[in-house]
């Protein structure tokens, strides 16, 4: 009771330990803070890590110490993966003229599952090449945070490279 009596003209009560506690009527502070800071969201262009980063052995020779830097390079700069992936695509599409003129001369289609989609129509092979380079795009830009997304990017990068050049080697055999 001494506690009630003495704070009441502040305007504050005891509670059950008999500390003083603020009365919710009576308090005149004004809150200082405008918001809480901890929930504010805030817009960040820094990807987050995802395992990336990871401790690793470092590189034996210069070849994977050149395949480390340049997988480096393609997690710091999305700008570059996306060349990568514009890159797959184009060659995809080049891949797909070389083969239809080829096709035209006589050659035939290497891939079994893309030899039956030319047999029955030769549209719907061009829609099912275009549609799976499409879909393995999305999920590369979608992996391009992990290693193993970029090292498919650059397999899938020199793939299509040597798919070009078994083309230009079966031109030039053609021609002969």
């Amino acid at each position: 009771m001494k506690c009630l009596v003495a704070l009441e003209h502040r305007g504050e009560a005891c509670g059950r330990s008999g500390a003083p506690e603020q009365a919710a009527e009576t308090h005149s502070r004004a809150e200082r803070r405008q918001n809480d800071r901890r929930q504010a969201k805030r817009f960040v262009w820094r990807e987050r890590r995802s395992g990336f980063d990871r401790r690793q052995q470092p590189p034996r020779n210069a070849a994977e110490r050149v395949f480390a830097d340049t997988l480096a390079q393609l997690r710091a700069r999305p700008d570059l993966v996306i060349l990568v992936i514009l890159t797959i695509n184009l060659l995809s599409a080049v891949d797909a003229v070389l083969t239809l003129n080829a096709l035209s001369l006589g050659a035939q289609e290497a891939n079994p599952l893309l030899r039956t989609l030319m047999e029955r129509d030769p549209t719907l092979w061009i829609w099912a090449k275009t549609a799976v380079v499409a879909v393995l795009s999305f999920v590369l830009w979608t992996l391009r945070r992990y290693r193993v997304g970029l090292i498919t990017a650059l397999f899938g990068l020199g793939a299509f490279t040597a798919v070009l050049m078994w083309h230009i080697v079966g031109s030039i055999a053609l021609f002969s």
